[in-house]
């Protein structure tokens, strides 16, 4: 369940960003960035389903040895760098920000970092390229699983790859479906774009 989890989470912001939270403290960072560590699964995870732009994170920097201790950042930053690199991403291209969130530190304001030169998390966020979606494209859309509901029928569940859905719509799987509503996380909703997850619910299905 732990490794489903992961693929949904991250499969959920392909066209976007990730931002990778990293435990800065004493004995939980070294063992997430050794082999096996779940530092390296997420961020081999990310690169492998496409997610091209991120942020790594060195938090609880108010419970290190030395509290917001610089030397303790920049071991990190080495390290993660290191394996970044391996996997395919750009180190350079990667803000490292130091924050604490059980304190508020550099989350939104500047504070308790008089070394740190960086963006605080809310400043890097606003760094990203928002992606371009191929809107434009056929509609591609693979399917994720299928359900029956009592009550609504056969709930077929995926993601708009390419191009766009709207309720009506009628699209050739293995047989004719048409999209009567749309909804994702049980929100109606007036359109699909790609990149979103579907849950098609009162479906009809012909041959």
């Amino acid at each position: 369940m732990e490794y489903e989890n992961q693929y949904q989470h991250v499969a959920e912001v392909k066209y976007g960003c990730l931002v990778l939270i990293i435990d800065s403290t004493t004995g939980v960072f070294e063992p997430g960035i050794s082999k096996d560590g779940q530092t390296r699964e997420h961020a081999l995870l990310a690169f492998t389903l496409g997610v091209k732009q991120m942020i790594c994170c060195c938090n609880k920097m108010d419970a290190t040895t030395s509290k917001y201790s610089k030397a303790r950042y920049d071991e990190i930053v080495k390290e993660v760098s290191s394996y970044l690199k391996k996997v395919g991403y750009n180190p350079d291209k990667i803000p490292f920000v130091s924050i604490s969130v059980f304190e508020g530190d550099n989350m939104i304001e500047r504070s308790n970092f008089d070394w740190y030169k960086g963006p605080n998390l809310l400043e890097a966020l606003d760094q990203f390229n928002k992606p371009k979606r191929p809107s434009d494209k056929p509609l591609c859309l693979p399917l994720q699983d299928v359900y029956k509901i009592g009550g609504i029928g056969t709930v077929p569940v995926g993601r708009v790859e390419t191009g766009v859905l709207k309720p009506g719509a009628c699209v050739r799987l293995r047989s004719l479906v048409s999209s009567r509503a749309l909804g994702r996380r049980s929100q109606p909703v007036p359109r699909k774009d790609d990149g979103q997850l579907v849950l098609t619910a009162s479906m009809t299905i012909g041959q």
